[in-house]
């Protein structure tokens, strides 16, 4: 559902649903769909130019080449240059590691 509202550009609404889903994989110890919300969520804040909360969630994500895509974009926007190229670094280490884009 959260994606539905995303494609319709409600971020504030897939942001919710994200952030109850997120909340109940964790619950539930479905660590790969927590991911997934994770990932979901960042990317709305990127939408919405929430560039610490960007950070925050990848701080306490598992490590994912679009979750160091998009922290990386936070530290930029940020002015945290030598950060952002740290994930980077590591998004293009984790690129190559796996064939999977998560």
């Amino acid at each position: 559902m959260g994606w539905a509202y995303a494609e319709l550009k409600q971020p504030e609404q897939a942001i919710g649903l994200y952030q109850t889903a997120y909340r109940q994989f964790r619950q539930l110890a479905y660590p790969m769909s927590s991911h997934y919300a994770q990932v979901s969520l960042m990317e709305e804040y990127l939408k919405l130019a929430r560039w610490q909360q960007v950070i925050d969630l990848a701080q306490i994500s598992q490590d994912g080449y679009l979750v160091n895509i998009y922290a990386a974009r936070a530290y930029y926007e940020l002015g945290q240059f030598s950060l952002a190229r740290q994930q980077l670094q590591k998004s293009k280490v984790l690129r190559h590691q796996s064939n999977n884009g998560y």
